[in-house]
């Protein structure tokens, strides 16, 4: 895999090394590890710290090596062969960054001086480095050969060897100069290369200040990969002073790691994990990174979007990112700008609710709806095409956070609450058959789904298409289970009272639905089912009312003999009872009138000309009338039975009248029939 090629280059990065004795000095891989942690292929970042311990135990290397050659009088015969200074130094080979041309440069130069006294070497003081980033986020897909080659070289520089030793710098200046576009780390490493020359002049050590950084930690996610450590001994075994290199302490500290990535590891925790004094020691601390997506901004425009892309375009060409990583930013950038045309949808209500505006809501809502659509499509397309890759992981919550803020976004006006739920509806539909619907489901979804109104400009549109084709086809089904049998059934079914009541039943569920088809369809069964009902009720009600007007006709035989008695009796008994006056007053007003309007009714002859209501309305003042006169003949029978002195027939009292039962049409309501009073009338002889 191609982050392992990256990591095993890193094991031969101290491997070329400069003899400056017979004895030379040597490298010793101490120890090897990796974090036994599984990094997924998302970690694409490589960081290298180089760190020096022990750096003031340069003279026990120096001195542990084989000493210059002496002449009978004790005089070095050589003096041109003693070590003046040591270089060490790092070689970058294929990097992208550099035109895949090779850059060298030295990070650390001690000054060593020979003392003829004591007859040894001895180093300057020794300045106490803390750690030398030789790569910092440093993106592994950017190398064409899938390989860094790092080198690391120790030279021990002598008089005779001085001249050259300064012909690498005059190299890297040269490749330097093939860079098109040196950025301000080529231009600091000419600086350093400056710097190093006059060391060389002034005998001076020097130390390297450079570090090639791409994003320089900017959204990035570290850990410690893997620890290489060697120490610097005198390559003759015999004189090698250094002992066995402990290696206990610094493998508790990885197996640690792995469940704690956040540990430090600076020098200190370094000098205390690795307990070896007599020789210098360099570790290199491999760190991965994987880069870690920026939030989603609060106020998210086109301009911001386009200034991101931008950013974005630039890290690549400039080999700052890798292809992937650049690419997930990319799709970011894209789906960001549904968001802000998410909110210029929205501007219209803002504007309205703070009273700066006027638009029409229909068409305001359907332009949210239709932006809203377009982000949550986008998303489901984005996520089902990068789901499997290890990138986009990182970038997976800033999706749902977009989507979260969009929901928020309909959440802030009435008007729009009922959005989100269409669209998501809408989605879910697209995946679901009608015909695997039961019909309260189909109610339902019809119901969501015509939640937001369908104006007729955006018909053309595809959100409208496509609402409009789900409300037909559920709308279709919904009928076919629920509603077709019913609109049958009224077409064809008899009036009775049972079949009335399911129709009651079946206008009352019309108001519910939110079925436009099912309720056209129905109501065209009802209407069929109303005019049967109405035919019929009419009947029954002509019946009833020709009914009571052939009683009214026989109890009028009786009322007008009784009113006649009356009548011709009042002179006669008003001598005699004076008294009697007020009650003989009370019968002509009231008695007389309602059997005046008795006959006006039984007089009718125009029944079949009057509407249900009238015909109703007519047999019950009938009723009345009847019921209201056989009480007043009863009273005056019972109580004053001389005012019915020489009346033709005796008196019988007349079972009451039945009242007439109410009978209910379609579009008319009968007059309600209130509770009878007590009424009996006399029956002729016959």
């Amino acid at each position: 895999m191609m982050m392992k090629s990256f990591l095993f280059a890193t094991l031969s990065f101290l491997s070329c090394l400069t003899a400056f004795s017979q004895t030379y000095v040597s490298t010793s891989k101490e120890y090897s590890g990796k974090v036994p942690y599984e990094f997924s292929p998302d970690w694409q970042y490589l960081s290298m710290n180089l760190l020096l311990l022990n750096e003031d135990k340069f003279n026990n290397l120096l001195n542990d090596l084989d000493q210059p050659k002496k002449n009978i009088f004790g005089r070095i015969k050589d003096r041109d062969r003693l070590i003046e200074s040591l270089d060490l130094r790092v070689v970058l080979k294929g990097l992208k960054y550099f035109n895949n041309t090779t850059i060298e440069f030295p990070f650390f130069r001690l000054k060593v001086d020979y003392e003829n006294g004591t007859q040894q070497y001895s180093s300057s003081e020794v300045r106490q480095t803390e750690v030398l980033t030789i790569l910092e986020d440093f993106p592994l897909g950017t190398v064409p050969s899938q390989i860094i080659e790092l080198e690391y070289k120790a030279q021990a520089i002598t008089r005779e060897k001085q001249p050259k030793s300064l012909h690498f710098i005059s190299r890297q200046l040269k490749n330097i100069a093939q860079l098109t576009a040196p950025d301000k780390f080529i231009l600091s490493m000419v600086g350093q290369f400056g710097d190093y020359l006059n060391a060389e002049a002034e005998g001076k050590k020097v130390h390297w200040g450079t570090t090639l950084r791409a994003f320089e930690n900017k959204n990035k996610n570290r850990r410690i990969h893997s620890i290489h450590i060697y120490s610097m001994r005198p390559s003759n075994s015999r004189l090698d002073k250094g002992g066995e290199f402990p290696t206990e302490e610094i493998d508790t500290f990885m197996q640690e790691l792995t469940v704690n990535q956040n540990l430090s590891l600076d020098k200190s925790k370094l000098q205390e994990l690795i307990e070896f004094e007599r020789y210098p020691v360099f570790v290199i601390v491999n760190y991965l990174s994987k880069y870690i997506p920026e939030g989603v901004p609060d106020n998210v425009t086109h301009d911001e979007i386009l200034a991101l892309q931008e950013e974005i375009r630039e890290d690549y060409e400039e080999g700052n990112d890798v292809k992937e990583v650049n690419r997930q930013r990319e799709y970011f950038a894209g789906f960001l700008k549904h968001l802000a045309d998410l909110r210029l949808a929205v501007e219209p209500f803002s504007e309205k609710y703070d009273g700066k505006f006027d638009y029409n809501e229909a068409h305001a809502t359907f332009q949210v709806l239709i932006a809203y659509k377009k982000l949550l499509l986008a998303y489901e397309r984005t996520v089902e095409q990068n789901k499997e890759l290890p990138e986009f992981k990182a970038f997976y919550p800033h999706y749902e956070e977009v989507r979260t803020k969009a929901a928020d976004e309909l959440n802030l006006y009435p008007p729009l609450k009922n959005v989100a739920q269409v669209v998501n509806l809408n989605m879910e539909l697209n995946s679901i058959s009608p015909d695997s619907l039961d019909a309260d489901e189909l109610e339902l979804y019809i119901s969501l789904l015509k939640g937001v109104e369908l104006p007729v400009k955006f018909s053309e549109y595809d959100e409208y298409k496509s609402l409009s084709r789900q409300l037909t086809s559920l709308e279709n089904r919904l009928y076919e289970q629920r509603y077709k049998s019913r609109k049958a059934y009224f077409k064809n079914c008899a009036p009775t009272e049972e079949n009335y009541q399911q129709y009651l039943a079946a206008s009352s569920m019309l108001k519910k639905t939110k079925c436009t088809l099912c309720v056209e369809q129905v109501k065209e069964g009802l209407e069929v089912f109303k005019q049967t009902w109405s035919r019929k009720t009419f009947q029954d009600a002509l019946t009833l009312a020709k009914k009571k007007q052939a009683q009214a006709v026989d109890s009028l035989t009786f009322y007008l003999s009784d009113t006649l008695a009356i009548a011709r009796n009042r002179d006669s008994l008003l001598v005699e009872q004076p008294q009697l006056e007020i009650k003989f007053r009370y019968l002509q007003n009231n008695l007389l009138k309602e059997v005046q309007e008795l006959v006006q009714l039984s007089r009718q002859d125009t029944l079949e000309q009057l509407t249900e209501t009238d015909l109703l309305n007519y047999a019950f003042k009938a009723d009345k009338l009847m019921a209201s006169i056989s009480g007043e003949i009863e009273d005056v029978h019972t109580n004053y039975p001389d005012f019915l002195q020489g009346c033709r027939h005796p008196f019988h009292p007349l079972p009451a009248p039945p009242a007439p039962k109410q009978v209910l049409s379609p579009n008319e309501t009968a007059t309600p029939i209130p509770g009878k009073e007590k009424a009996t009338a006399g029956e002729p002889d016959k």
